[in-house]
Parts: structure tokens; C-alpha cells; sequence
């Protein structure tokens, strides 16, 4: 091979490279952030996989375990507790009450089809209808957003490789962390030490009660208000990439 089919060759090879890099950062921002332009090839989520109620007197903590797809937490006002999935594959999603658990875990699509690549990152959208008091609901997500769209009173534990954890007001206690996301709250009512933690992303608490508050950030800014260092509750928020902002 010549100098010049050489230098050809590995010239393609690095474009190549740059372009799959690019493709891949913009798929993954679109399924974070819904981005139409993206969304357009892959088949919607309109089918529902799931629909289900459950006796609220008997189930008082959830187990949530998603590969991909965004879960939203509503008020039920039935008494009941009701869980719906939007999907494209009834097989990716399952949910049992065992005991006084409910547990809900989903996994995103493997089957490879004409949408190729961009569908094995599909799972399915779930939303949970539930009381606003629970004994504990968790959380585990590897792709997609979480978010509270209700009062939830609750030992709540979120842990989410990638998506934003929204939620509007927060009581009992909570432990919130995301690899690559923001946080961002209300209002929040502790009455048991709480954390929010992310690598990179910030993190909003709009208002608090009287607790004490540790901040710290790596790369980023820092504002905290109305903190009361003698209140026997802690709130800790950590970011090692990103800004907070805590009562302002």
C-alpha cells in the first residue's frame, strides 16, 4: 500500500471514529432530554404494557429497578396505588407485590430490527399512582429522568446513572443521587437526615425547613440561605461538577 492510500485510509478511519462519537453523544442527549429531531426514528411509546392496581393498605414500600425509561411518581386519590407502563415490549416490564412490596423492575429493548442501534436503549415509561404517606419507595435507573409530581412522605432512595431527579416536595427523609443529572426540589419537610449528591449536574432546593446544611462543591458555585447550624436534622448536597442553590 503507498504512503498516500496509507494516509488515506487512516484520515477515513479517524472521521469515521468522530462521527460515531457524535451520533452516539447526540442519541443519548435526545433520550435524556427528548429532543424531537431524534425522537422522529424511533418507534413512540404509545402502547400500554401495563396496568395494574393494588390495595394501598397492603402495599406500603416500592421497589423500582429500570434499565432505561423515565418514571414519574403521582398522588393517588383512590387509596389505591396504580402502576402503568408505556412501552414497545410487554417482556421488558414486570411487577409483583411480595408481601407488603410492590416490586416493578424493566429492562430496555435488545431486539435489533430496521431501527437498529437507537432501539436497544428504549425501556419502558412507567407512573405510579400512589399514597401520599409510604413506609419507603426505591429507586434504581440507569437511563432516564425521575420525577415527584406530588407531596411524598417517605424514606426515599433514588440512585440514577443518568437522568435528572425532579421532585416537589419531600417529608420523611431522602438519599438522591445521580451520576449525570440535575436535582431539583421544591420543597422539602426532613425529619431524619437527608443527601443529595451528583457527579456532574446541579442541585436546586428552592426551600427547606430548619435543618442544618452542608454544601460543597468541587467545580461550581455555592449559595446557601437560611441555614441553622443547631438543628438536629442534616442536609447534605455534594457535587463535584456543578452549582447549588439551597433557600435562594
Amino acid at each position: 500500500m503507498s504512503k498516500n492510500n496509507r494516509g488515506l485510509l487512516i484520515t477515513l478511519i479517524v472521521l469515521l471514529s468522530i462521527i460515531a462519537l457524535l451520533l452516539s453523544g447526540i442519541f443519548t442527549f435526545a433520550l435524556i432530554s427528548g429532543t424531537t429531531s431524534i425522537s422522529t426514528l424511533i418507534p413512540k411509546k404509545t402502547q400500554t404494557i401495563f396496568d395494574q392496581s393494588y390495595n394501598a393498605e397492603e402495599i406500603k414500600n416500592i421497589t423500582i429497578d429500570s434499565d432505561a425509561g423515565n418514571i414519574t411518581i403521582k398522588n393517588s386519590n383512590d387509596g389505591k396505588i396504580r402502576l402503568t407502563a408505556n412501552g414497545i415490549n410487554s417482556d421488558s416490564f414486570d411487577a409483583e407485590a411480595d408481601g407488603n412490596t410492590l416490586k416493578i423492575s424493566s429492562s430496555r429493548l435488545n431486539k435489533m430490527n430496521f431501527f437498529g442501534w437507537a432501539q436497544r436503549y428504549i425501556g419502558p415509561d412507567i407512573v405510579i399512582y400512589v399514597p401520599t404517606v409510604m413506609d419507603s419507595v426505591s429507586i434504581t435507573s440507569n437511563m432516564g429522568n425521575v420525577e415527584i409530581e406530588d407531596e411524598l412522605v417517605t424514606s426515599l432512595t433514588v440512585d440514577n446513572d443518568m437522568g435528572n431527579i425532579e421532585a416537589k416536595k419531600l417529608g420523611g427523609s431522602f438519599d438522591l443521587n445521580t451520576n449525570m443529572g440535575n436535582i431539583e426540589i421544591e420543597r422539602i419537610n426532613i425529619t431524619a437526615n437527608s443527601k443529595a449528591t451528583t457527579n456532574m449536574g446541579d442541585i436546586d432546593i428552592e426551600k427547606t425547613n430548619e435543618v442544618n446544611i452542608y454544601a460543597k462543591t468541587s467545580m461550581g458555585d455555592s449559595d446557601v440561605k437560611d441555614n441553622t447550624p443547631t438543628a438536629s436534622v442534616m442536609l447534605t448536597a455534594e457535587t463535584d461538577m456543578g452549582s447549588i442553590e439551597i433557600n435562594d
